[in-house]
């Protein structure tokens, strides 16, 4: 069963994209301006580490200097980047190294959870059928790895569940799952509030919850702060970047929750947020909260283990909704991925303890999620499958080798591309191998004059006071701009006569 539940995934995505396109997942190719960005990020870190240029919003560098990549920070293209260097990096290599990754989370889960192996056939079907698993393998937003943390967790968790249940000391474990969870915020910082119940399980008393409470508190501040120092997620982009231009990150990150609360309450009434966006978000807190139900749960369990539970599922819906609430709302659809992560990670983690109506409950609903995506998922992944991007890719390549140049050893500045529209055009993945690719977020707050070597603009109006203030040299006319080489910059000019 364990074999059945690490290949099934797999397995059905791989069939319904036979079925749906007629090729295998090998076909798949970055689609969105994202999945541009992500792999063009993976394979600079393959090709040079950390001396690639920038990927930033409105050249705004990390705070830690080491990285480049500030737009989603190191973390996952040194991950990714990592895997690449065993396997290769090819344009299909996310749904390999997501697939194979989630695979291996699955076995582990499989070996370690104590679960029959009639129940690892209930989560190997239910795990197969839930529809951000089948899509986000197939993109490179790092939404899949998000997801198999989230099994990871389940593993830890589930451990010190039944160790709790068997009256035995968490010891070890306890602060193996405390690393476990601190790194993981610091991948994505909403993972951090689970901080809480993994050092307050099994401790009585108010000194204990007071003593323990706190320390999860403070790792809780210095997850995020080690997060937003490297590079913050993408956040809406007016608090991202003034969150980016401040001068204290923990600062800057109350200001943003301050200011975006707010509207975020606000985006519900004023037709930001799509009725089937907030019914996902409505759904998950119902299903998570149900959890709580004594009538879910096995009968005779330990009151102490059904209060745990409780706490691990309470945490796990606050985890969601502090970040959907604080950092993407009003962006569309982003709520999904986080929510299947959490929900996942519950289910798992506890899935022992569950009732037989329990267990009904969830393969109905996953069930009827399938069938509603099933009729989608040829309209929602045909870009996974088109041959265009890496055929404008090519294009551009042949017009762009000798125009666009990495210097090894050179400032980081000098092997950038800055777009002054912020627009991710699928030509960027023919860009040489080092150069970073930077966007302007907002126009308004662009210091001059600028730093990137070479500048793409395609004469927006929004930009026209960047272009007349900069000293530009013309390289190359696109489809999606003039390629410029920016004489500010402090680099040499082997371009310009």
């Amino acid at each position: 069963m364990v074999l059945l539940l690490a290949v099934l995934p797999a397995a059905v995505l791989t069939v319904l994209a036979y079925w749906q396109h007629g090729v295998s997942i090998l076909h798949v190719t970055p689609s969105d301006p994202d999945d541009f960005r992500n792999w063009l990020v993976v394979r600079n870190f393959h090709d040079v580490g950390f001396a690639s240029g920038y990927f930033v919003h409105n050249e705004v560098p990390a705070w830690w200097s080491l990285t480049p990549f500030a737009a989603d920070g190191p973390w996952s293209a040194m991950l990714f980047g990592t895997l690449a260097l065993i396997g290769g990096w090819q344009p299909y290599s996310w749904v390999v190294y997501n697939l194979v990754l989630f695979s291996v989370a699955l076995s582990l889960y499989g070996v370690f959870s104590r679960t029959s192996g009639r129940g690892l056939a209930w989560v190997a079907i239910f795990v197969s059928l839930i529809p951000v698993v089948c899509l986000g393998a197939l993109s490179s937003s790092y939404s899949h790895f998000y997801v198999t943390l989230g099994v990871a967790l389940a593993i830890l968790f589930g451990e010190m569940f039944y160790r709790r249940e068997q009256g035995r000391r968490l010891g070890w474990l306890r602060a193996g799952c405390v690393s476990t969870v601190f790194v993981a915020s610091i991948y994505k910082v909403d993972w951090a509030v689970l901080l809480f119940p993994a050092l307050l399980m099994g401790k009585n008393g108010v000194r204990a919850w007071l003593g323990w409470g706190g320390l999860a508190f403070v790792l809780c501040l210095m997850s995020a702060v080690v997060m937003f120092v490297a590079g913050a997620p993408i956040g809406s982009p007016s608090s991202t970047l003034s969150f980016w231009n401040s001068e204290n990150p923990l600062l800057a990150a109350v200001r943003m929750v301050l200011k975006l609360v707010p509207e975020n309450v606000n985006s519900y009434f004023s037709g930001k947020l799509t009725a089937r966006e907030l019914l996902v978000q409505l759904v998950g807190l119902v299903i998570l909260a149900g959890f709580a139900v004594p009538g879910l749960w096995k009968k005779g369990l330990a009151p102490g283990l059904r209060k745990e539970l409780l706490w691990f599922n309470v945490f796990n819906v606050a985890s969601v909704f502090i970040l959907v609430n604080t950092l993407y709302v009003p962006y569309a659809g982003v709520g999904e991925k986080f929510l299947t992560a959490h929900w996942l990670s519950s289910v798992l983690a506890q899935l022992r303890y569950f009732s037989r109506r329990t267990l009904v409950l969830l393969t109905g609903l996953g069930i009827l999620m399938f069938l509603l995506f099933l009729g989608r998922f040829c309209s929602n992944t045909l870009a996974y499958f088109s041959a265009l991007p890496e055929a404008r890719a090519r294009q551009f390549a042949t017009v762009a080798r000798e125009t666009l140049k990495y210097t090894p050893g050179a400032d980081r500045w000098c092997n950038t591309v800055l777009n002054l529209t912020g627009d991710y055009p699928p030509e960027i993945l023919a860009l040489p191998a080092g150069l970073g690719y930077s966007v302007v977020m907002v126009p308004d707050r662009v210091s001059l004059p600028l730093k990137s070597r070479y500048v793409i603009d395609n004469g927006s109006p929004a930009t026209a006071k960047i272009v007349s203030a900069s000293r530009l040299y013309p390289l190359l006319r696109t489809r999606f701009g003039t390629i410029y080489e920016n004489l500010d910059a402090p680099c040499p000019r082997k371009n310009v006569p």
